[in-house]
């Protein structure tokens, strides 16, 4: 038997990266593997086939592995090890979602003589130093790093990207659209005349953004009445908080908050004007024919819409910078020109194809067992000082 390993922020709630992780477990557990998901985020789980993992919650896994002692970093490699291997595998795989999960995914495939895949899905650029660049180099030259597209690429390494890493592309998308569903919709609105539909975590950066460009777009038009509808919440309800207390005034918009809601009636979707949102939570309104801003990760400001003037969900290439308002307003006078085709037929074999690329990829590297020291990664008084910091601000919260 084979064993597959995650190593994610969160499996509650509801956003991309729970999708793509609940597909594909579905995925290669149907094809004969065990599979774990390890995290850090205690959520309610909403997901029906994640609950079996929710016993699988590390708290110490929130931290970059340097805000931690050696006792208590062997400690948890321990636990995630004696979790693993109580069982004679063929083949171990670990995977990890985030930057500093990395470390620990080589931590633990050291331990159990894994293999340990890289496959960043964090939207926020970083800046690495020459050693941790050197770390993401050893990886992706072993074929270990699931990176995507070139300009992951541009964005994660920054100024010690190298044009030798183009032979290392390989293209495997997190699919995650799969939210929507024909069943009956028991969400009923106030009548209005348009309807601007958001979908993603409140969270995300770019949503303040958005939120005061949909207030600029809808007090233009005062004589229109707006449902503005959420699919998606922030953590701790704050976003939401903000979302009200900057509409209360807005007399023509009615404020609809739908929180995680999945599966997603599709009848739903489809009663929406135009869809607002960023990476794959795009496709969620696209596909079904809705005409759907997407958003810059990095300035905030629109691409365009997807499927008619853009075909990036994530980072701009030769797109102009447009505020979203300006293209909200251009989707209103303009409907029809950027109306879409429903293209959601056929979505769950395109699940399984997608995924399949993913489970190519192992075959890419020769994964010898050898590893890179992670420890070596940063100097001694940095574990010094985020040690000192972490007990500082645990002794203050009491």
């Amino acid at each position: 038997m084979k064993r597959y390993i995650f190593l994610t922020p969160a499996i509650g709630n509801m956003g991309g990266s729970q999708m793509f992780v609940s597909n594909k477990c579905k995925f290669l557990q149907d094809r004969g593997w065990k599979v774990d998901v390890f995290f850090y985020q205690d959520f309610d789980v909403v997901l029906e086939n994640l609950k079996e993992y929710r016993s699988n919650f590390i708290k110490e896994l929130c931290y970059p592995f340097y805000y931690l002692t050696k006792n208590i970093i062997n400690n948890i490699i321990e636990l995630l090890g004696n979790q693993v291997c109580n069982a004679n595998y063929d083949e171990i795989v670990i995977e990890t979602h985030l930057y500093h999960l990395a470390y620990w995914g080589e931590m633990l495939a050291n331990k159990i003589g894994g293999i340990h895949i890289l496959y960043p899905l964090e939207e926020k650029t970083y800046h690495l130093t020459k050693k941790e660049a050197e770390f993401f180099e050893y990886k992706l030259k072993r074929w270990e790093c699931l990176n995507g597209y070139r300009k992951t690429l541009l964005r994660f390494m920054g100024e010690y990207y190298k044009k030798e890493y183009e032979a290392y592309i390989y293209e495997a998308n997190p699919i995650c659209s799969n939210v929507v569903a024909k069943i009956e919709n028991r969400c009923s609105f106030p009548k209005c005349d348009y309807t601007v539909l958001s979908v993603g975590r409140l969270e995300k950066p770019y949503v303040k953004t958005m939120l005061n460009e949909i207030k600029i777009f809808t007090t233009k038009y005062s004589s229109v009445k707006f449902n503005i509808i959420f699919i998606g919440a922030s953590a701790d309800g704050s976003v939401e908080d903000y979302i009200k207390d900057l509409f209360v005034k807005v007399c023509n918009v009615n404020i609809i908050l739908l929180g995680f809601l999945f599966p997603i009636p599709e009848d739903l979707i489809k009663q929406c004007d135009v869809g607002i949102a960023i990476s794959n939570s795009v496709l969620a309104s696209a596909e079904l024919g809705v005409p759907t801003i997407s958003i810059d990760a990095q300035d905030y400001m629109a691409l365009g819409v997807y499927g008619v003037t853009t075909t990036n969900r994530f980072l701009r290439e030769q797109e102009p910078q447009i505020p979203i308002s300006d293209l909200l307003e251009d989707v209103y006078l303009n409907k029809t020109f950027y109306t879409l085709n429903d293209r959601t037929s056929g979505m769950e074999n395109e699940v399984d194809i997608a995924l399949k690329v993913h489970l190519d990829f192992l075959e890419k590297g020769t994964h010898c067992k050898t590893y890179f020291d992670v420890m070596s990664v940063y100097p001694k008084y940095k574990f010094f000082y985020y040690n000192l910091k972490r007990i500082i601000k645990k002794a203050l919260r009491g």
